[in-house]
């Protein structure tokens, strides 16, 4: 509507929530800082303004509290359960994985349960407070895994969760609450290549897009924020580059275009298998920027070109002996 700012990631997660609230008297959010006076990057505080009662700050006891979760869920509640540390869900991941996901296939009764982790990037986040196990739980048999990143698709995401009424968890990026666009420009019917995301990452592939059109090269930029097999798919023959911030993150997509889909050139572009530094200088070189994913487009296909320096850089970093990004 003409006049109406745009809300942005975080508070269309906010209004999803109250929605979800609003809509099912049985819903209802929980969480270690669901009632602080942030909200988990205020996105939580609609909801818990308007319902103070069904938005439950927790103890520090996710193992217990995953637990509780099924017998929420079996009682008729829909809980949405908050972690604002993607790694304290391992804490349940027993519970998520052999009860809460196998519960359906083992009594027929249906699980509408939704985990939210939040996955740090920034702020000296370190090695303990910026994983994303997004390529853990997709094969998981029972529990959907989401990686939202649309802001102006987020909130229906999020509504579509609630209402399938499964087992859902999704990993949501820190970087990403004050977005309010994904800043793809181009959407080319015909293009030379794909580059498919996952996470947070969509930035600085759709900047890689511009750098790759001014030298003649069309790509096609497709966010995976489901991750399931049948998300990516090629068209026959067509290069692919595999885009992510996860080691590992992108193996069951790379998989499936292997073993599906006629041979096709396939670039992955991910951080290093290592943990993250705390400092700043190493989270810096730690991440793929635009150069990496340009070069991995020109390699795909078959292009003898290299870009060197980073976006608005004259040069680009050292590169270890390997030649993969050292983050020490």
């Amino acid at each position: 509507m003409a006049g109406v700012p745009a809300l942005n990631y975080g508070e269309q997660i906010g209004q999803a929530l109250l929605r979800q609230l609003e809509a099912e008297p049985k819903a209802l959010i929980l969480g270690e800082g669901v009632t602080d006076p942030k909200g988990i990057f205020g996105t939580c505080l609609p909801a818990r303004d308007a319902f103070p009662e069904r938005v439950i700050e927790t103890p520090i006891s996710e193992t217990m509290l995953t637990g509780a979760l099924v017998g929420l869920a079996l009682d008729g509640w829909h809980p949405i359960y908050v972690h604002a540390r993607a790694e304290f869900s391992l804490l349940g991941w027993s519970q998520m994985v052999d009860t809460l996901a196998k519960w359906e296939w083992l009594h027929g009764t249906l699980m509408p349960v939704t985990i939210r982790c939040i996955v740090g990037r920034g702020w000296g986040q370190g090695p303990t407070h910026s994983q994303s196990f997004h390529g853990m739980t997709a094969w998981v048999r029972g529990l959907r895994t989401y990686v939202p990143v649309d802001p102006e698709k987020v909130g229906a995401m999020y509504a579509g969760m609630f209402r399938s009424l499964e087992p859902s968890i999704s990993f949501e990026s820190r970087r990403m609450y004050d977005k309010e666009g994904l800043g793809i420009k181009h959407h080319p019917a015909l293009y030379d290549v794909v580059i498919y995301t996952v996470g947070d990452i969509i930035y600085e592939a759709a900047l890689a897009q511009e750098e790759l059109l001014r030298n003649g090269v069309a790509a096609k930029v497709e966010p995976l924020e489901v991750i399931d097999p049948g998300m990516a798919r090629p068209a026959a023959g067509c290069p692919v580059v595999l885009a992510g911030t996860s080691p590992g993150g992108l193996d069951m997509i790379y998989r499936f275009i292997k073993e599906d889909f006629a041979p096709v050139p396939i670039e992955v572009v991910e951080p290093p298998n290592v943990p993250l530094g705390t400092a700043k200088r190493y989270e810096d070189d730690y991440y793929p920027d635009v150069r990496e994913i340009v070069n991995a487009a020109y390699r795909a296909l078959n292009i003898d070109k290299t870009m060197t320096a980073r976006i608005g850089e004259n040069s680009a970093p050292v590169a270890d002996s390997t030649g993969m990004r050292s983050p020490f």
